[in-house]
């Protein structure tokens, strides 16, 4: 005998029709957009803007006097200095 599924427990969505309609997930329409999906390569969170100093008129100097007692106490944990 299998094991219990999660829908074993819920009274509401007994039947055998709603168990098979959320539990299906074997070939069907859901299996031509998936492998385009996968096969995309798409990055898996979204993506980021890149930030540099120099485009806020920054430099890695004034950075690290800004942040001169974080590092000092909390350098060890992000490896050093914030703009490294």
């Amino acid at each position: 005998m299998d094991a219990p599924g999660p829908f074993d427990f819920a009274s509401v969505m007994a039947d055998a029709p709603r168990k098979e309609a959320l539990t299906d997930w074997g070939p069907g329409e859901f299996e031509g957009p998936l492998r385009v999906l996968l096969a995309d390569g798409r990055p898996r969170e979204a993506a980021r803007p890149a930030y540099a100093l120099p485009a806020y008129g920054l430099r890695p100097e004034q950075v690290d006097e800004r942040f001169r007692l974080y590092n000092k106490r909390f350098g060890h944990y992000i490896g050093g200095t914030a703009h490294a």
